[in-house]
């Protein structure tokens, strides 16, 4: 906030002439008369910094960008003819009032469909724009752009979910920079920014409502990361120099409903094993854990994680799984585990992420 913007405090300083009562000094006369305002002052500080309790942090690199001298290119990378699997590589593009711009100063271009999320049939989108239509509004943002060296354009699906949240959504975001971007964990990881496209989107951020969410991504690429419906910087312009969007021949989804289960893995081969590794490991160097290597001879110990029954798909007979599966002879032991208050949204008040056996 500019000072030129701040409210203005009374500079006159009333002094008490009473002579019931100690006079006031100067500064505690200011204090008096002027407490309201400062009050005022400390609540909108408070609110700048804090986010009302949301973590919020924007890059304060900025630049001027000559947006008429601009101009967007795109390939793909795999493109074997289908949406589902193809994976675009977008250089320029701009991202401004919620919106990504692919600007052009010749004939328009052909942009292939791109499905972007298979939860459901999301498609990526984009306004192709000449450079003779910028608006007068852009280019006054463009004064004080944002400038992302890479960037992951990605659809989250559910993502105040614990599982959707971590098991997908931050899974995306490395298998995407890492495949197709050659972001796998090297020291640049901090150029890389992700962005979440999803529509309508959900201005809850994983900071405040699935920080292991928020965490995890933060592990693996440090910088920012934008919701692109955040209206904190809807006004704000973003140039990204290089970003990918697409899904890719593999995946590790799943679409849930049986009419479409052979479908889905016809349509995608498994995850690609050198990408999943280098997901774990990332991770794993990030949190400073020791990981066991897997032995597939056993002995195994064996965890069911339920769900509580209110909340459903929740195992009515875990305990007697959990029985059968310690009977067989490469099993150590067994455990039935109960994952509490899965956080879907702010507008729920659940306790913390807890485990009960």
């Amino acid at each position: 906030m500019s000072e030129s913007s701040l409210p203005l405090i009374d500079s006159k300083v009333q002094t008490e002439c009473s002579t019931s009562r100690p006079q006031r000094s100067p500064v505690q006369a200011f204090f008096a008369v002027n407490a309201w305002k400062l009050a005022v002052l400390l609540a909108l500080f408070l609110t700048g910094c804090l986010g009302l309790g949301v973590k919020h942090w924007i890059d304060s690199k900025e630049t001027t960008i000559d947006l008429s001298k601009v101009v967007s290119s795109h390939q793909c990378p795999y493109n074997d003819g289908a949406p589902q699997r193809r994976v675009c590589i977008f250089n320029n593009l701009l991202m401004f009032q919620g919106r990504l711009f692919y600007l052009y100063a010749d004939v328009r271009p052909d942009i292939p469909d791109i499905i972007v999320n298979f939860h459901h049939d999301f498609h990526f989108e984009v306004t192709q724009l000449h450079i003779s239509e910028i608006s007068p509004e852009m280019h006054a943002a463009a004064a004080q752009a944002e400038v992302f060296t890479a960037a992951t354009l990605t659809w989250r699906q559910w993502h105040l979910n614990y599982y959707h949240g971590l098991g997908e959504s931050v899974f995306e975001v490395h298998s995407l920079a890492c495949k197709w971007l050659g972001y796998c964990g090297a020291a640049n990881s901090t150029d890389l920014a992700p962005i979440f496209i999803e529509r309508p989107g959900d201005q809850a951020s994983w900071a405040q409502f699935l920080p292991a969410a928020e965490s995890a991504l933060k592990c693996l690429f440090p910088g920012p990361n934008h919701f692109i419906g955040d209206d904190r910087i809807r006004n704000k312009m973003f140039l990204l120099k290089t970003s990918a969007a697409g899904i890719g021949p593999y995946n590790r989804k799943w679409r849930g409903f049986f009419d479409q289960g052979e479908e889905f893995k016809h349509v995608y081969a498994a995850v690609d094993k050198r990408v999943s590794v280098a997901y774990r490991e990332r991770l794993i160097k990030c949190y400073g854990l020791e990981y066991e290597n897997f032995n597939p001879e056993g002995p195994y110990k064996v965890t069911i994680v339920n769900r509580q029954y209110h909340k459903g798909r929740h195992m009515v007979n875990s305990l007697e799984i959990a029985q059968k599966i310690e009977e067989m002879p490469e099993v150590q032991s067994t455990r039935s585990i109960v994952l509490l208050s899965l956080v879907f949204g702010p507008s729920q008040q659940d306790k913390p992420l807890s485990l009960q056996t």
